[in-house]
């Protein structure tokens, strides 16, 4: 996130964006993955209720992720409160941007899913249930209700992990985006868990990947704005 590179992350979501609808508007990638999940023939999605998925993944998994965020949020009060009494200021400022990342990525995500329109699988037609397939931007149909489920709510619960890579940066970039693409993993493999069970399309997980690192990209920026006026007014640049 150099001087020279400033225009790399937001010409990248933006193109990412735009394939992103692409995928979504005009291909039925979506239909074909869910499909592989599928039982046409018990007319439900096997995995579902098994263990892994339902009790792992979406419990034990969530509580994990959970437990982490509010590790760095009491970190984050520690250092509110005594400031750069146990780490350095830097430090301190990283840890409160991870803990911003981990309570806005999940708290952006829920909003935007209160105001969707789109179905999960295991609730329309075409997979066991009733309501249309809708599409992101297609308007729903007359008498049917909004769906609520998009973007991936569960996967949002792990991807604000990446913003971990923070303190790596800007000093060490090949370690920050090593950690943080590890780290966006788990909260891609949490979403995947959940289209296999039927509860969302990979689209869904997707465009949650994409907010997650357009806020974290946005709490960075902000975090560097703080770091470059406090060097300003200590004289240090």
């Amino acid at each position: 996130m150099h001087a020279k590179s400033g225009l790399f992350m937001p010409c990248a979501l933006a193109c990412s964006a735009a394939v992103l609808l692409w995928l979504g508007q005009a291909t039925d990638i979506d239909l074909d993955i869910a499909t592989l999940s599928y039982d046409a023939a018990s007319g439900r999605f096997p995995l579902r209720d098994a263990w892994f998925t339902s009790q792992f993944f979406h419990g034990y998994m969530k509580l994990f992720v959970v437990t982490i965020g509010v590790a760095f949020l009491t970190c984050a009060l520690v250092d509110y409160w005594r400031p750069g009494k146990y780490w350095t200021r830097q430090t301190g400022w990283r840890i409160r941007t991870v803990a911003l990342c981990a309570i806005l990525v999940p708290a952006t995500i829920s909003m935007l899913k209160q105001m969707s329109r789109t179905h999960c699988p295991w609730d329309i037609a075409l997979f066991g249930g009733v309501e249309p397939y809708v599409r992101l931007l297609d308007r729903i149909p007359a008498g049917a209700s909004p769906g609520q489920c998009f973007p991936a709510g569960h996967a949002s619960g792990g991807l604000w992990l990446a913003s971990i890579m923070l303190f790596w940066l800007p000093g060490k970039p090949h370690i920050a985006w090593g950690v943080g693409g590890s780290l966006l993993c788990v909260g891609i493999a949490m979403g995947i868990v959940q289209q296999v069970r039927g509860a969302h399309f990979m689209t869904h997980t997707l465009w949650s990947a994409w907010i997650a690192i357009s806020l974290m990209y946005a709490a960075y920026g902000t975090l560097r704005l703080v770091e470059n006026r406090h060097l300003l007014n200590t004289g240090q640049i």
